[in-house]
């Protein structure tokens, strides 16, 4: 098996995702509010336009935690958000599902490794999200 360089997959991609934000975000809200009644729910009544902006700055913070694994503030913040809004398990693995498949459908060079890289970088500020209350 050949070396695979996650850091380059998952930054290619980002910076597709980075220019073509709009469409981007509006096909991810669209999946994931598809998703589960549950999801709907949480959403109803939600401005979109500003959600897809928090989820651009969540994202860039992600990013951060992952590379220092010092949650800032902003992360802290959100995972407290999250809790308090009642978003379960489920919910986190949805929404990494919706942005895979979103990936998938609109970045042209998409492969399972993309998609594994983005799982990588994503999961330590989502584990912090799920177990927040832990600490």
């Amino acid at each position: 098996m050949n070396e695979i360089d996650f850091n380059k997959l998952f930054n290619d991609s980002y910076e597709y995702i980075q220019n073509h934000s709009d469409e981007f975000y509006d096909c991810f809200y669209q999946h994931f509010i598809e998703s589960s009644p549950k999801i709907g729910e949480k959403f109803t009544g939600v401005n979109l336009e500003n959600q897809k902006l928090m989820l651009q700055q969540a994202i860039s913070h992600t990013i951060g935690f992952f590379v220092t694994k010092t949650a800032s503030p902003y992360i802290l913040n959100i995972a407290k958000q999250h809790q308090n809004l009642g978003v379960s398990d489920e919910m986190y693995e949805l929404f990494m599902t919706s942005l895979i498949f979103t990936l998938e459908k609109q970045y042209p060079h998409y492969t399972a490794e993309c998609g594994l890289a983005w799982r990588i970088f994503m999961s330590p500020a989502l584990e912090l999200m799920k177990h927040i209350n832990d600490v």
